[in-house]
């Protein structure tokens, strides 16, 4: 699972993306008060399997829960 802040990480979500397999899940947090993800990164995000925008810390925490049902991980 990749958690991924994006005030932090706004300039490396393509290389995130493509290091994501469709298995894995992506969330992104994206806090009102620190920026708007710009359209064209949506349009990215929304065409990867798997991920989920979020705005507020209640829903940030739902998709973690969601995304570990869902998705499938190997024992390591």
């Amino acid at each position: 699972m990749f958690l991924v802040y994006w005030p932090d990480w706004a300039a490396d979500i393509a290389e995130i993306l493509d290091n994501k397999r469709d298995e894995c899940a992506l969330i992104v947090y994206a806090p009102y008060d620190k920026g708007r993800i710009p359209d064209d990164q949506m349009k990215n995000l929304d065409g990867k399997r798997h991920t989920a925008v979020t705005n507020f810390r209640g829903r940030l925490l739902n998709d973690i829960v969601a995304s570990m049902i869902t998705t499938n991980y190997e024992k390591v």
